[in-house]
């Protein structure tokens, strides 16, 4: 099988983790799994990603403060990439902060295989240029 796009998995849940990397490798995603936004920067700045799908709410460094400095990271070096969060908690104050970062996707927790890989799908789709 063919591989479709490099996805980031940020969780601090492991069986989040393994659960969609084993979802997302069946599709022929090549994915790379992180239980924490420090080890999802020090990745990003080792290799490109098509995605990068963060949870919100995690231990020191959530979601929205991870993706925001992998966006500044992108925007220094000229990359570009498509982000996703996943949540169980819609109306957490730093859910609601996910609409001031560039294009965000909100997918909420528990949600149908189908409809998330529909959503990551169209987000490869509409990968936003390089800036």
């Amino acid at each position: 099988m063919v591989t479709k796009a490099k996805i980031l998995l940020i969780d601090d849940d492991f069986l989040v983790l393994r659960t969609l990397t084993r979802i997302l490798d069946t599709q022929g995603y090549e994915t790379t799994a992180v239980n924490s936004g420090a080890k999802a920067i020090e990745r990003v700045k080792k290799e490109d990603f098509d995605l990068v799908m963060s949870d919100i709410r995690m231990p020191e460094l959530d979601g929205v403060e991870t993706v925001k400095i992998i966006e500044e990271h992108h925007r220094h070096h000229g990359k570009s990439c498509a982000y996703m969060f996943i949540t169980a908690y819609p109306d957490d104050q730093r859910t609601k902060e996910v609409s001031s970062l560039s294009r965000p996707k909100l997918m909420l927790k528990p949600f149908e295989i189908e409809d998330l890989l529909g959503s990551i799908e169209l987000e490869l789709q509409v990968r936003p240029p390089l800036p």
